[in-house]
């Protein structure tokens, strides 16, 4: 990797004439490394930009990344972090082969544009292949067609009568299907979505009638059926790859 230069003939230890070796690393980083190899107290690690540094110095040197993982699990599991760094996070855990911490920050890619150059670019860096992006984009695909299922809980059209005795002869006045869509879309962008006004959700109103709260109830509760089977995350069968 690199060669040690002899010391110059009659060296007494003088520091300016000890050979030293250029390297890329900072001092930080170096002491890190060396916190990870030997016994002693483990490094702090306190912010994703250092934990990259890390992972790709152990890369280089053929540093076991086996006490990184552990050490990483902390600042991979920060809110603060997946939310201001998602990709960083995700890119990290795929490296790293951390299923759990990997599953967790993709929740928090939804708003991440992957048709950018440079997003590809640095989740290819960051995670070591294009693995990590094809799981994205399966995930986003999954949800595109997931979308259809929510939708599909209220029908399209203007008007849909309720036969049911208990509804009073309510309907339900749908909004534009485009715009239904993009408005779900937006709000599935969140890590953990909830469906607190199924009329506010899923863009429809309900014409008031006796049975109005009744048939509320049954759209909430379906909803939230779908919802617990629409794709927040990349799949466990895709993290085999890791």
């Amino acid at each position: 990797m690199f060669d040690i230069p002899s010391p110059p003939s009659g060296t007494t230890g003088e520091p300016s004439l000890i050979p030293a070796i250029p390297v890329q690393e900072d001092a930080e980083t170096l002491q890190a490394l060396l916190q990870l190899m030997h016994p002693i107290d483990p490094p702090s690690i306190n912010s994703l930009k250092f934990a990259q540094q890390l992972v790709k110095a152990c890369d280089k040197y053929f540093i076991s990344t086996a006490k990184l993982r552990i050490y990483l699990r902390d600042i991979l599991n920060e809110e603060q972090c997946l939310k201001e760094e998602p990709l960083a996070c995700y890119g990290i855990a795929w490296k790293l082969g951390l299923e759990k911490e990997a599953i967790l920050a993709s929740r928090f890619t939804h708003s991440v544009d992957l048709t950018e150059i440079s997003v590809a670019n640095a989740l290819f860096l960051c995670s070591g292949g294009l693995e990590a992006m094809l799981a994205l984009w399966r995930m986003r695909n999954a949800r595109e067609d997931g979308l259809e299922e929510l939708l599909s809980v209220v029908k399209p059209g203007p008007y849909v009568g309720c036969r049911s005795k208990d509804h009073g002869g309510s309907a339900i006045l749908v909004d534009d299907y485009t715009r239904r869509r993009a408005q779900l879309k937006e709000a599935l962008k969140v890590p953990y979505p909830k469906c607190e006004s199924p009329e506010d959700f899923l863009g429809f109103q309900v014409l008031r009638g006796e049975g109005v709260k009744v048939q509320l109830k049954a759209i909430k509760a379906m909803t939230v059926e779908a919802l617990a089977r629409y794709p927040q995350a990349i799949s466990r069968s895709v993290t085999r790859l890791l």
